[in-house]
């Protein structure tokens, strides 16, 4: 059973379905000065994180499940969902998010450069 969207999360109308071709192969950036993120989505349904602030940065493996168009981060080991990354927008260049808090969050798509 699916846990309900957040109340501050849908408060403001703008979230929009993920679709599997939208996850598979994202790797992100964070755009926000003061907290490093850096998120990479494999097709086999894993992401590796790497984050921190102040000079302090983890770098931890856990699952993505998308569900009815919800994205989920998920613990494979023990089967449960975790937080959601509600979709605002996905260009190119640009991911706009919006947390399960309620912020707006906003990361660079990078892409893989070709071998050489």
């Amino acid at each position: 059973m699916l846990p309900p969207p957040s109340d501050e999360a849908t408060a403001f109308h703008d979230t929009i379905p993920w679709r599997k071709d939208q996850v598979e192969g994202l790797s992100v950036v964070s755009l926000d000065p003061h907290h490093y993120t850096y998120m990479s989505f494999s097709k086999g349904g894993y992401v590796a994180v790497t984050a921190g602030s102040g000079g302090k940065v983890t770098s931890p493996l856990m699952g993505w499940r998308l569900i009815r168009g919800r994205l989920f981060f998920h613990d494979p080991i023990h089967d449960k969902l975790g937080g959601e990354l509600h979709l605002v927008s996905l260009t190119d260049d640009l991911l706009t998010i919006r947390s399960t808090d309620g912020k707006l969050q906003k990361y660079k798509v990078t892409h893989p450069t070709p071998n050489e």
